[in-house]
């Protein structure tokens, strides 16, 4: 891989090649290395507001000439924010699955203590008549 550097940009520490860690946080980037775990469940409407706000950051990132150890660092940034994203919208899926599947066996509940009520009901109409 051939590194180039531009004249412009060899005084910023951010875009000097890191001695061969490829994981070095840029430091002149918005989206944070560790973004902050939420320990409530993310919802499918913030996680596709997330995806629009990084593909409105996406034109603006590529206006910006960047050294290639920058750029690895930044794609390993971001497939770990989508690799945990797809985590996320899973586990939401699968939460939203087993919600229905509870809401329809409530339901069904529901349904059977109405009818039992109703049969209670008729019984005691029925054992009130019996004793006239």
């Amino acid at each position: 891989m051939v590194h180039r550097h531009h004249p412009e940009n060899s005084h910023s520490p951010s875009m000097q090649p890191h001695s061969g860690q490829h994981n070095a946080e840029p430091q002149d980037t918005a989206v944070p290395a560790n973004p902050p775990q939420n320990s409530s469940p993310v919802t499918l409407n913030a996680m596709q507001e997330g995806e629009r706000s990084t593909q409105k950051q996406l034109p603006a990132a590529s206006e910006h000439p960047m050294s290639a150890p920058h750029m690895e660092a930044l794609i390993q940034q971001h497939q770990e924010e989508n690799n945990r994203i797809k985590y996320e919208l899973t586990a939401a899926k699968e939460h939203s699955k087993f919600t229905l599947e509870a809401e329809k066996k409530i339901g069904k509940l529901k349904e059977q203590k109405a009818g039992l009520k109703k049969e209670v009901s008729f019984l005691h109409e029925k054992g009130m008549h019996l004793q006239n």
